[in-house]
Protein backbone atom coordinates (compact mmCIF):
# COMPACT_ATOMS: atom_id res chain seq x y z
CA UNK A 1 0.00 0.00 0.00
CA UNK A 2 2.95 2.26 1.18
CA UNK A 3 4.34 1.76 -2.67
CA UNK A 4 0.82 2.76 -4.44
CA UNK A 5 0.51 5.86 -2.27
CA UNK A 6 4.42 6.93 -2.86
CA UNK A 7 3.96 5.86 -6.96
CA UNK A 8 0.60 7.96 -7.34
CA UNK A 9 2.28 11.00 -5.52
CA UNK A 10 5.51 10.90 -7.46
CA UNK A 11 3.31 10.60 -10.97
CA UNK A 12 1.05 13.84 -9.44
CA UNK A 13 4.60 15.58 -9.67
CA UNK A 14 5.78 15.42 -5.53
CA UNK A 15 8.60 14.79 -4.38
CA UNK A 16 9.36 12.70 -0.89
CA UNK A 17 10.98 14.04 2.29
CA UNK A 18 11.82 12.13 5.47
CA UNK A 19 11.83 14.11 8.76
CA UNK A 20 13.13 13.08 12.25
CA UNK A 21 10.32 13.37 14.02
CA UNK A 22 11.08 15.96 16.54
CA UNK A 23 10.08 19.12 17.38
CA UNK A 24 11.24 21.95 19.34
CA UNK A 25 8.60 23.24 22.16
CA UNK A 26 8.88 26.20 20.76
CA UNK A 27 7.10 25.75 17.64
CA UNK A 28 3.70 24.35 19.64
CA UNK A 29 3.91 27.59 22.25
CA UNK A 30 3.86 29.58 18.88
CA UNK A 31 1.10 27.64 17.54
CA UNK A 32 -1.46 26.95 20.69
CA UNK A 33 -4.05 25.82 18.49
CA UNK A 34 -2.13 22.77 17.08
CA UNK A 35 -2.35 21.00 20.13
CA UNK A 36 -6.56 21.43 19.65
CA UNK A 37 -6.19 20.04 16.58
CA UNK A 38 -3.19 17.50 16.45
CA UNK A 39 -2.85 16.89 20.76
CA UNK A 40 -0.25 17.53 22.91
CA UNK A 41 3.50 16.57 22.06
CA UNK A 42 5.18 13.82 23.72
CA UNK A 43 8.08 15.31 25.37
CA UNK A 44 11.40 13.79 25.91
CA UNK A 45 12.88 13.44 29.36
CA UNK A 46 16.16 13.93 28.10
CA UNK A 47 16.12 15.65 24.67
CA UNK A 48 19.64 15.98 22.80
CA UNK A 49 18.89 19.16 21.60
CA UNK A 50 16.50 22.21 22.65
CA UNK A 51 14.71 22.21 18.74
CA UNK A 52 14.35 18.15 18.77
CA UNK A 53 12.22 18.34 22.62
CA UNK A 54 9.06 16.52 21.47
CA UNK A 55 7.82 13.56 19.17
CA UNK A 56 5.85 15.23 16.55
CA UNK A 57 1.99 15.22 16.74
CA UNK A 58 1.87 16.22 13.45
CA UNK A 59 3.97 16.36 9.80
CA UNK A 60 3.18 20.18 9.43
CA UNK A 61 6.18 21.96 11.48
CA UNK A 62 8.90 20.21 9.41
CA UNK A 63 6.98 20.41 6.48
CA UNK A 64 6.36 23.72 6.25
CA UNK A 65 10.01 24.51 7.61
CA UNK A 66 10.68 22.38 4.44
CA UNK A 67 8.72 24.25 1.73
CA UNK A 68 10.53 27.37 3.45
CA UNK A 69 13.79 26.41 2.93
CA UNK A 70 13.38 25.32 -0.43
CA UNK A 71 11.75 28.89 -1.56
CA UNK A 72 14.70 30.52 0.21
CA UNK A 73 16.75 28.66 -2.06
CA UNK A 74 15.07 30.21 -4.99
CA UNK A 75 12.59 27.07 -5.99
CA UNK A 76 9.54 28.06 -8.25
CA UNK A 77 7.64 25.58 -7.32
CA UNK A 78 7.95 23.15 -4.15
CA UNK A 79 5.48 19.71 -3.82
CA UNK A 80 6.64 17.42 -1.35
CA UNK A 81 4.77 14.86 0.83
CA UNK A 82 5.39 12.43 4.09
CA UNK A 83 4.37 9.39 5.18
CA UNK A 84 5.78 9.33 9.00
CA UNK A 85 4.26 8.11 12.32
CA UNK A 86 2.68 11.04 14.32
CA UNK A 87 2.64 10.97 18.53
CA UNK A 88 0.68 12.35 21.22
CA UNK A 89 -0.05 12.26 24.79
CA UNK A 90 -3.70 11.52 24.29
CA UNK A 91 -2.93 9.06 21.85
CA UNK A 92 -1.60 5.04 20.30
CA UNK A 93 1.05 6.67 17.36
CA UNK A 94 -0.17 6.38 14.17
CA UNK A 95 0.59 6.64 10.43
CA UNK A 96 -0.26 9.57 8.67
CA UNK A 97 0.02 11.35 5.09
CA UNK A 98 1.34 14.98 4.60
CA UNK A 99 1.56 17.29 2.14
CA UNK A 100 2.69 20.66 1.28
CA UNK A 101 2.90 22.75 -2.18
CA UNK A 102 3.91 26.29 -2.21
CA UNK A 103 4.83 28.52 -5.24
CA UNK A 104 4.33 27.81 -8.80
CA UNK A 105 2.21 24.41 -9.95
CA UNK A 106 3.02 25.68 -13.26
CA UNK A 107 5.99 27.69 -14.20
CA UNK A 108 5.73 30.75 -17.42
CA UNK A 109 6.17 29.44 -20.73
CA UNK A 110 5.85 30.72 -24.06
CA UNK A 111 1.98 29.59 -24.12
CA UNK A 112 1.26 29.41 -20.57
CA UNK A 113 1.48 31.76 -17.75
CA UNK A 114 2.79 30.49 -14.55
CA UNK A 115 -0.20 29.65 -11.84
CA UNK A 116 0.60 29.40 -8.40
CA UNK A 117 -0.42 26.29 -6.06
CA UNK A 118 -3.40 26.63 -4.65
CA UNK A 119 -6.22 24.45 -2.48
CA UNK A 120 -7.33 22.80 -5.07
CA UNK A 121 -4.56 21.29 -6.29
CA UNK A 122 -4.19 19.60 -3.30
CA UNK A 123 -7.56 18.52 -3.60
CA UNK A 124 -6.92 16.94 -7.18
CA UNK A 125 -3.90 14.92 -5.99
CA UNK A 126 -5.57 13.46 -3.23
CA UNK A 127 -8.58 12.46 -5.84
CA UNK A 128 -6.31 11.05 -8.05
CA UNK A 129 -4.50 9.12 -5.37
CA UNK A 130 -8.10 7.40 -4.27
CA UNK A 131 -8.98 6.60 -7.23
CA UNK A 132 -5.44 5.22 -7.81
CA UNK A 133 -6.08 2.78 -4.85
CA UNK A 134 -9.46 1.69 -5.99
CA UNK A 135 -11.80 3.82 -3.53
CA UNK A 136 -13.82 5.70 -5.98
CA UNK A 137 -17.00 6.28 -3.14
CA UNK A 138 -17.69 6.30 0.26
CA UNK A 139 -16.03 9.87 0.96
CA UNK A 140 -16.69 13.39 0.32
CA UNK A 141 -15.24 16.56 0.17
CA UNK A 142 -16.50 19.04 3.33
CA UNK A 143 -16.34 23.16 3.56
CA UNK A 144 -15.10 23.74 7.20
CA UNK A 145 -15.27 27.26 9.24
CA UNK A 146 -12.05 25.67 10.74
CA UNK A 147 -9.50 28.85 11.28
CA UNK A 148 -6.19 27.42 12.71
CA UNK A 149 -3.64 27.03 11.09
CA UNK A 150 -5.20 27.41 7.68
CA UNK A 151 -6.39 29.95 5.66
CA UNK A 152 -9.85 31.37 6.96
CA UNK A 153 -12.71 30.34 4.23
CA UNK A 154 -10.62 27.82 2.02
CA UNK A 155 -10.75 24.63 4.38
CA UNK A 156 -11.83 21.46 2.73
CA UNK A 157 -12.28 18.02 5.32
CA UNK A 158 -12.00 14.96 3.50
CA UNK A 159 -14.27 12.52 5.49
CA UNK A 160 -15.71 8.88 5.13
CA UNK A 161 -18.34 7.83 7.34
CA UNK A 162 -18.70 10.99 9.19
CA UNK A 163 -14.79 10.73 9.94
CA UNK A 164 -12.71 13.39 9.23
CA UNK A 165 -9.59 11.80 7.58
CA UNK A 166 -7.85 14.97 6.52
CA UNK A 167 -7.98 18.29 5.87
CA UNK A 168 -6.29 20.83 3.06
Amino acid sequence: LLQEVRQSLIQSGFQEVLHFGLVSQEMWKRYPQAHKRWGEPVELLNPLRNDWAALRSTPFFEMMSTVVANLHQDAKGVSLYEIGNVYSKNQPSKWVLGLAAAGFAQEKAWSTPERPFDIFDLKGTLERLLEHLGITSGWDWEETDEKEPWQPGLTLSLKANNTELGSI
